[in-house]
């Protein structure tokens, strides 16, 4: 990665005190400063690789580990609180974003060159945003605006993890408006970009001709290793374990009797927030939510939760050092060949 950026430096000098830590025991970063530039961190109420084995995460994870709990801010006292796979994901994303990129502009010169336009713009990989997701859903909403305009609701877009069709690291981005069983009507476009696996193509079963998708993703990927993000799956195992840690169902058995105050019978924030409302807000479901919000701010929820989460992702952060540290390297490989592709026109360096 470009550790040359304050944000890298600083979260990559944070994973080699880990090392350290563990191979000589000699070092403990419990709750790490956040790097400069990296994730801003949270006020509480105020904002809403493969082969590799991830400690902790799934079914078979070995049970949760012990954590340190850094003192819990007053609600209102506007203290930001950054979760360590926050900062990692900020540092991550931009080489994600780099890879991603690349493959589009080269996807693009691929077609041209085959006599076909390719009119879609890369899109970022949108890692940041579904962290977030994962992160908040123990507190619930939090926002006494957004309780007040749309209840339980989202306004605009909500974002949904990625659903888009991918065969591969890279999802397969269409033109607007063209889906992928419509590219049956254009098959020519559809052989060049996706070679033998366009619908309808006719090839022989192991035999498939690989189209400009295939072509670059393999200049781009070819002999490296581990690129999956381990972030999201680590992340929602921590948000689980505090959503069952004591300190959180402390706060929870706190806010439900806040809740029965205002004559709601609610015993956790995830049952308001799931009851079936209308599409369209109701009076009864932004007062719900109203109340939900405030009594969440009154007995200091999301920022128990935020701490309490931290200590797990700082856990776990520890424990999977060498998933982290083989991704570092293999997103590095992924900018460096991206800029060496883009830079030779699309073909790789003789050098």
């Amino acid at each position: 990665m470009n550790t040359s950026q304050p944000a890298a430096a600083r979260f990559w000098r944070m994973l080699g005190c880990l090392a350290v830590a563990a191979l000589l025991a000699a070092c403990t970063v419990h709750n790490p400063s956040p790097p400069t530039g990296a994730a801003q961190g949270r006020a509480g109420p105020h904002r809403p690789g493969a082969g590799t084995t991830l400690h902790g995460a799934g079914s078979s994870s070995p049970g949760r580990p012990p954590i340190t709990v850094a003192q819990i801010p007053p609600a209102g006292s506007g203290q930001s609180i950054v979760l360590p796979l926050e900062a990692y994901e900020q540092v991550a994303s931009q080489e994600q974003d780099t890879g991603l990129a690349a493959f589009g502009l080269l996807t693009q010169r691929c077609m041209q060159a085959k006599g076909f336009s390719y009119p879609v713009a890369p899109q970022p990989a949108g890692s940041l945003t579904a962290l977030a997701a994962i992160e908040n859903q123990p507190a619930g909403i939090t926002s006494l605006a957004q309780a007040k305009a749309h209840g339980y609701g989202q306004p605009g877009k909500l974002y949904v993890p990625s659903g888009r069709v991918g065969f591969s690291v890279f999802p397969l981005l269409l033109p607007r408006g063209l889906s992928f069983t419509a590219l049956s009507h254009h098959p020519a476009w559809a052989s060049a970009l996706l070679g033998g696996w366009a619908p309808g193509a006719q090839s022989r079963a192991g035999q498939l001709r690989p189209g400009c998708y295939q072509t670059v993703q393999a200049q781009l990927v070819h002999g490296i290793s581990g690129l999956t993000d381990p972030v999201p799956q680590l992340a929602a195992q921590a948000a689980q374990w505090a959503q069952s840690d004591r300190r959180v169902l402390a706060a929870q058995r706190s806010w439900s009797r806040c809740m029965a105050a205002h004559g709601y019978s609610y015993q956790t924030p995830t049952q308001p927030a799931t009851h079936h409302w209308p599409k369209t807000p109701t009076p009864a479901e932004v007062a719900t939510a109203t109340a939900d919000v405030s009594c969440k701010a009154q007995v200091n929820l999301p920022n128990t939760v935020l701490i309490v989460e931290a200590a797990y992702q700082q856990a776990l952060l520890s424990q999977n050092l060498p998933a982290f540290t083989h991704l570092q390297t293999a997103f590095r490989k992924l900018a460096q060949r991206a800029e060496n592709l883009l830079s030779h026109n699309g073909q790789p360096s003789t050098r």
